[in-house]
């Protein structure tokens, strides 16, 4: 959910990889359904935000576990 936008690279359509098992960068393609939706989400996006999937908070990514929880404990 820390994804952030100076990590996406839609133009060339990659994403870069900053947190990985050995410790280096690496790029991944972005393509199909998963590019189509990061255009999409783009064009609408606050561009003052850095975070793709931004909180109420801008400065933190929105939090999903509580939704989780609740809807696991039912």
């Amino acid at each position: 959910m820390k994804l952030s936008w100076n990590t996406v690279n839609l133009k060339e359509s990659y994403r870069i990889l900053t947190e990985t098992k050995n410790g280096t960068q690496r790029r991944v393609p972005l393509h199909g359904e998963a590019l189509r939706l990061f255009k999409e989400h783009n064009r609408v996006r606050r561009i003052d935000f850095q975070l793709v999937f931004p909180g109420s908070n801008p400065e933190r990514p929105i939090d999903v576990r509580s939704a989780w929880e609740h809807h696991v404990s039912r």
